[in-house]
This record gives C-alpha cells, sequence and structure tokens, in this order.
C-alpha cells in the first residue's frame, strides 16, 4: 500500500479522536491508528461502528453431546452359580454349627465359629485354641484347648495339665484334668491327680480308681469307680455299676441291681459350690 499511487486513496477522519489518516479507496472499514477505536466507512468519511464483530465457530459434526444427566451406576455382577460338585460338597460336609467357648483366664463366655481352629476372647484378648487332639503313644507336652482330646488305647499322657473341653479316655494319664464337657472313661485306670469336668461318665465294664478329688456338675457310673465324688447336680448309679467311697451330691440315685461301699453325703443346692472349669 505504500507503493499505491494518492489518487487511488482517501483521507479518513476519525469520528472519536478526529485524527486523520490515509486509506484505500474501496476501504469499508479500518481502525483509527491514534485511538485503536473501530471505524466504519461510508461515502468516504468515517462513522463509529455500533456492531461488534462476532465469529462463530462451527459446530463439530463427530463431537458427542454432552449428556444432561450422569448415566447409571453399572450393576454389579451376579456371583457365579455354584457347580454340582460344589453343591455336592456342601451337602455332604455341611458348615459345623457355632461353638459356646469359655475364656481360660477371665471365664467369659462366647460364641465361636465351628470351623475355626483358633479364637480371641473379646474381652480380655486372650488366645484360645479349637484344635482336636488324638494320642497314641506317649506324649509329654501340655495340651490348654476348647478342642476335644482322645487317647488311644496305646496313648499315655505324661505332661504337666491337661485342659480341653470333652476328654475321651481309653489308654492311661498322669496329670490333673480338667474339662469343659463331658469326661469320658472307657477302659481300666488309675489317676492319681485332681479331675474337674462338666459331667462324669465312666462306660460298662471300665474300672476306674481316683486318688485325687473329682468335682463335677454331674456323674453317670456304669462300670466301677474308687475314689471320692463331689457333685453339684445329680450322681446316677446305673445296674450293675459299684462306687467304692465317698460320694457329696444334691441327688443320688441308684438303680436295681447297683451297689454303693462307702459314705454317702447329701448337701443342698444353695451350699454347693460348681466346678471350676
Amino acid at each position: 500500500m505504500a507503493d499505491e499511487p494518492q489518487r487511488h486513496r482517501i483521507r479518513i477522519e476519525c469520528p472519536e479522536c478526529g485524527n486523520f489518516q490515509l486509506e484505500p479507496a474501496m476501504v469499508v472499514s479500518t481502525q483509527c491508528r491514534n485511538c485503536r477505536a473501530g471505524v466504519s466507512v461510508f461515502d468516504g468519511k468515517g462513522v463509529v461502528r455500533k456492531t461488534s464483530t462476532v465469529r462463530i465457530a462451527k459446530s463439530q459434526p463427530d463431537a458427542e453431546p454432552e449428556p444432561s444427566t450422569p448415566p447409571p451406576a453399572p450393576l454389579a455382577p451376579l456371583p457365579p452359580k455354584p457347580t454340582f460338585l460344589e453343591t455336592l460338597q456342601r451337602l455332604l460336609n455341611p458348615p459345623a454349627p457355632a461353638r459356646e467357648l469359655t475364656c481360660f483366664a477371665c471365664k467369659h463366655e462366647f460364641t465361636a465359629s465351628g470351623n475355626a481352629q483358633s479364637s480371641q476372647c473379646p474381652k480380655c484378648c486372650g488366645y484360645l485354641s479349637l484344635l482336636d487332639h488324638e494320642i497314641n503313644s506317649l506324649w509329654e507336652r501340655s495340651i490348654k484347648t476348647c478342642g476335644n482330646v482322645l487317647i488311644r488305647k496305646n496313648g499315655i499322657f505324661n505332661a504337666a495339665s491337661l485342659t480341653c473341653h470333652q476328654l475321651t479316655l481309653l489308654g492311661s494319664i498322669h496329670c490333673p484334668v480338667i474339662c469343659s464337657g463331658d469326661l469320658v472313661i472307657r477302659t481300666h485306670a488309675k489317676i492319681n491327680y485332681p479331675v474337674r469336668c462338666r459331667n462324669l461318665m465312666v462306660e460298662k465294664g471300665s474300672r476306674v480308681e481316683f486318688l485325687g478329688t473329682v468335682h463335677a456338675e454331674t456323674a453317670n457310673i456304669r462300670g466301677t469307680v474308687r475314689g471320692q465324688l463331689t457333685c453339684t447336680g445329680q450322681v446316677t448309679l446305673e445296674k450293675r455299676s459299684q462306687f467304692h467311697g465317698l460320694v457329696r451330691t444334691t441327688s443320688l440315685v441308684v438303680q436295681s441291681g447297683a451297689n454303693h461301699f462307702g459314705t454317702v453325703e447329701i448337701i443342698s443346692a444353695d451350699t454347693a459350690t460348681p466346678p471350676t472349669i
């Protein structure tokens, strides 16, 4: 434009500041070089631009519209259906029922899963083993568990103590015994140490000699027993059973054909002290 002849240029006056500047003869709009105001040109005269020019971008045909509402959350997948073998295994091996436990330390009673192998007392946080033990030979380690203990015919328990839920004795034992459940004796045995249990059961044909004291809630005698027995509940001497010694109990039942040789002391239920399990 600097080389354009002067006859092809016109003189435009800015309507805002009055500045004069040269523009091409075919100019339609321009900008003042002094105040930077927009100027429209009509019939060779500059007028104020009343409307501003706005560019509108064209919409993209491939662009996806934004959703007005968020899409719904996907549903959680359904658990897979059990197979035939899993269903058969559940029928053949149903889950074990819940177990009632008593803490060794604080004597707090609570419930634990039947399939658990250990638990923790919710009151004192003490550890409780729920394992079962089966003894077939000489055993010289103490056992303290809420599970069951089975001493086989060739089993010999020779340790410091035995604490469990249910004890089934077919062999021999040489230590103090504490059972929170049943003590079942099915052999000829001599027990030299104190015994505490919930229920004492001496099976038919068994002969047992207790040299230590025996404390239980109930007792069911079918064989021959010698010793001192203290029960807070009922003692039953079944047919052809024999008991030699002192029986201290709240109730004594002697069936026809049973024999008792010794002393019987009947105590009241109020003064009877339950065994410490």
